[in-house]
């Protein structure tokens, strides 16, 4: 090289960009390339999609244990973003940071990737819904169980008003851990549904997914005390205009449980005590990778019992020919 600053330092320059640049293709991947099937989804694996997330470390902690549980790809969704506005859904400051705390780029091999939906709008977390459809996963929407009461109530009042309505059908949800969770299905894959820590799953999301799932809790039921009932009178849920209330008009101003006073009359509906997102989604991706390895030992048990049995007739039936021959 010339000098310190010469022609050769910018080499160098532009070739550590040019290998940061491959580590951030390596970690991501585009709705486009999806999309147009430049990366095919394997439609084995299951993957997650989070919807206004607000925390990167949140996600970045999901996306840390995604390979452990051979989850593929985390969808990040902004359905609250106007999709007119110069602004991303997320800044890049809030990628990079789930990217670090993902700790991707510490591996030799990272087999999940990040997709984040660049358009927002309700508009494009539908098109995602759909095409996951398509292609044969199951919507499975995580959420606090009185959410899927509140919902199935409302759905059944609405039936009963208009029987020809759409999205009136009660949405069957379980415990993770019952027989009956849509969870232990292991013949398709599920697309795992997460709202955001503000504001949980908005209706729109609710009415595209083929059945709920909540995780058990010791906490006292919200109808056992006072503050639960105020919260069970607020959350009302309307499906011709969502959510009752100051929830979905607290969102689109980008205001939080942070930027307000407790107390303050004006609040979104009251919740229960529940998980933070990236303890939920763990709980739950683990449920599922323990359920399929149950299921690929007992197939694994079968095949060895299957050869167990075609071995002990070949021999069977070379002993017997060999009986008969001695005759």
């Amino acid at each position: 090289f010339r000098s310190r600053r010469g022609q050769g330092d910018w080499i160098v320059v532009m070739a550590g960009h040019s290998r940061q640049a491959d580590d951030r293709d390596r970690d991501r991947v585009s709705w486009s390339d999806i999309k147009t099937g430049k990366y095919a989804l394997s439609g084995k694996a299951d993957v997650v999609l989070i919807d206004r997330a607000k925390y990167a470390g949140n996600v970045g902690s999901i996306l840390r244990h995604m390979p452990v549980f051979g989850t593929e790809v985390l969808f990040l969704t902004q359905s609250m973003h106007d999709p007119g506005s110069p602004y991303p859904t997320y800044p890049r400051s809030f990628v990079k940071e789930a990217l670090r705390v993902s700790m991707a780029r510490h591996y030799e091999e990272f087999s999940s990737k990040l997709c984040v939906l660049d358009s927002g709008g309700e508009s494009e977390i539908l098109e995602l819904l759909a095409f996951l459809k398509d292609r044969g996963f199951v919507l499975l929407v995580l959420e606090n169980v009185e959410v899927f009461e509140q919902l199935n109530l409302a759905r059944q009042k609405l039936l009963n008003q208009t029987p020809s309505a759409l999205h009136t059908a009660p949405l069957p949800h379980h415990c993770i851990y019952d027989d009956e969770s849509t969870l232990r299905d292991v013949t398709r894959p599920i697309a795992f549904i997460f709202g955001g820590e503000v504001g949980g799953t908005l209706p729109h999301v609710l009415e595209q997914c083929d059945a709920g799932a909540y995780i058990p809790s010791r906490v006292v039921s919200s109808s056992d005390s006072t503050a639960g009932a105020h919260a069970d009178s607020m959350l009302e849920v309307d499906l011709a205009g969502g959510i009752k209330g100051t929830e979905v008009d607290s969102l689109k101003h980008g205001r939080d449980d942070e930027d307000e006073p407790h107390g303050t009359p004006s609040r979104p509906f009251l919740r229960t005590h529940s998980c933070n997102v990236s303890v939920s989604a763990c709980v739950v991706l683990s449920e599922r990778f323990r359920v399929k390895l149950l299921a690929e030992n007992q197939s694994g048990r079968q095949r060895s019992a299957s050869r167990a049995r075609d071995d002990l007739c070949c021999w069977l039936g070379i002993f017997g020919l060999t009986v008969h021959r001695a005759r």
